[in-house]
């Protein structure tokens, strides 16, 4: 199984998903309220701005296929985040089970 990336939606970054592919081509998305508990708690509660079609906004979030982490003080940061964090776990158990 593999991570596709972040479905972004905008107005709601509650309903984000963080969407995967199986090797047989059916797919599996995830709301990012589920795994946020895996990050660090963001300090003084988190932003709650979007910067989407700001000159702030890197675009990220529109791109399904795009994994760029995001440094901007955005609601959507935290989530693309999640998507770095399962790509670390996944190297660490191939490592793992290769070793």
């Amino acid at each position: 199984m593999s991570l596709r990336g972040l479905q972004s939606e905008i107005a709601n970054p509650d309903v984000n998903l963080l969407v995967f592919e199986h090797g047989c081509g059916s797919s599996i998305s995830i709301f990012t309220r589920r795994l946020r508990h895996l990050l660090p708690e963001p300090e003084s509660g988190g932003p709650s701005v979007r910067l989407l079609g700001t000159d702030q906004c890197r675009g990220h979030c529109l791109h399904l296929e795009d994994p760029e982490g995001c440094d901007a003080y955005c609601v959507n940061a935290r989530d693309r985040e999640l998507i770095r964090l399962v790509q670390r776990m996944k190297k660490e158990a191939q490592e793992s089970a290769n070793a």
